[in-house]
């Protein structure tokens, strides 16, 4: 199963990514919580239909817009 954790606070923890497996009983990769603090995203395939979703949250207004995932890299190519 794959789900995107949003928010996840572990105040005063040392290992919050050792909390987080406790916490969900789960195993956790390390190579993508090593990327957790980065404003790049991971590789992934490109979906069967084509589309993806694509949420900015920008002064705390969230936006989210679907389309081609060929669109969205035209997109994010532009200066």
């Amino acid at each position: 199963m794959i789900f995107n954790v949003h928010y996840a606070y572990f105040l005063k923890s040392n290992d919050p990514c050792k909390l987080l497996k406790i916490t969900l009983n789960v195993e956790i990769n390390e190579k993508a919580w090593a990327n957790v603090p980065s404003n790049l995203s991971r590789p992934f395939d490109k979906p069967a239909s084509g589309g993806i979703a694509v949420k900015i949250k920008y002064l705390g207004d969230e936006v989210m817009k679907v389309s081609s995932l060929e669109q969205t890299l035209l997109i994010l190519q532009q200066p």
